[in-house]
Formats: C-alpha cells, structure tokens, sequence
C-alpha cells in the first residue's frame, strides 16, 4: 500500500517601499479622480466617484499576498491568495519533472539566464530560499521559493537527483 504524502505552506510576502509607493499612488489618484468627478459631472459623478474608491480598494488588496505551497504526491501547487479573500493559482509543478532546485543566496545573481523567472516567495532574502528550474511552456523558468522541511523532503522523496545540499545531489542545467 502505497501512503499519500501531502504538505501545506503558507508565505506571507512582505511589503517593500515599492508596494508602499504603489499604494500611495492608488489612493492619491483614486481621490484625485474621484474629486475631479463629483465636481465636474454633479449627479453621475458622484457614482463614479464611488466606483473609482471600489477600484482603487481592489487593486490596493492585491498588493496584499500570501503564498500557499501544496505539495501533494509528485506535485507542487503555488497559488497566490490576494487580500486574504481571492486565490489564484500561479503554477503546478510536477516534480518528476524538476529541472534543478538549490538554495540560493542572491535572488538577482540566481536569475541570470532564464527565460522567465517567478519570485514566489516572502520577498526578504533568507537561508530557506530556494530556487527550482523548471520548463514552463517552453520556457526554461527560474521559480523562488520558501519551502519547510516536510515540502523539501517530500520533493527529495520524488525528485532526489534534482535538489542540491543536504537533500541530494547537484542536478546541472
């Protein structure tokens, strides 16, 4: 009989001044527009005032994301979860078919060379930040993550040629 292995994550990314930034923006121009409307187009301004705010309240939640990690026999879903409320999924990994994982000490340096890269981690450099190599539409795709130690044992259990360190040997591009 052969046992499930199954492991949640959840990654709460941090907030940078580039967010904060993006913030401020959304809210300035939400009430930049908004005032502008209501002055220059009386009655239906006024609505529109109203639906300019709905905007701007869903384009600032999703500035707000976590990272949910589930790793489910062979298989790594990633989806981000927005304001708490909506989820998306952002990719599904079959690590059978795993290119490479390592950790990895500068995100900037790891990117180098790839056709697309995915940063689905917390967004603070860390000594659990990994990164997987994997071919995503044809496109060979560099993927940071932050991974437990019951995530990364469960992809040494079905990609032990593909993690680098203490989980395994060194799989070159």
């Amino acid at each position: 009989m052969i046992n499930d292995v199954f492991n949640e994550q959840l990654i709460k990314k941090q907030k940078t001044s580039a967010d904060t930034l993006k913030m401020a923006a959304i809210w300035g121009g939400a009430v930049i527009v908004s005032a502008a409307l209501s002055i220059l187009v009386p009655y239906i301004g006024v609505m529109l005032a109203v639906l300019v705010i709905w905007g701007a309240v869903v384009l600032s939640g999703r500035l707000k994301q976590e990272f949910e990690y589930s790793f489910t026999n062979g298989d790594l879903d990633i989806d981000v979860i927005y304001n708490r409320s909506r989820r998306k999924r952002i990719v599904t990994i079959d690590t059978k078919k795993l290119l490479g994982m390592e950790k990895v000490q500068n995100k900037e340096q790891a990117a180098k060379g790839y056709d697309k890269v995915l940063d689905l981690s917390s967004g603070i450099q860390s000594d659990e930040l990994y990164g997987l190599v994997y071919d995503i539409d044809h496109k060979k795709t560099r993927i940071f993550i932050e991974p437990n130690e019951s995530i990364l044992k469960g992809i040494q259990t079905f990609a032990p040629r593909s993690v680098t360190g203490r989980y395994g040997a060194v799989k070159k591009d």
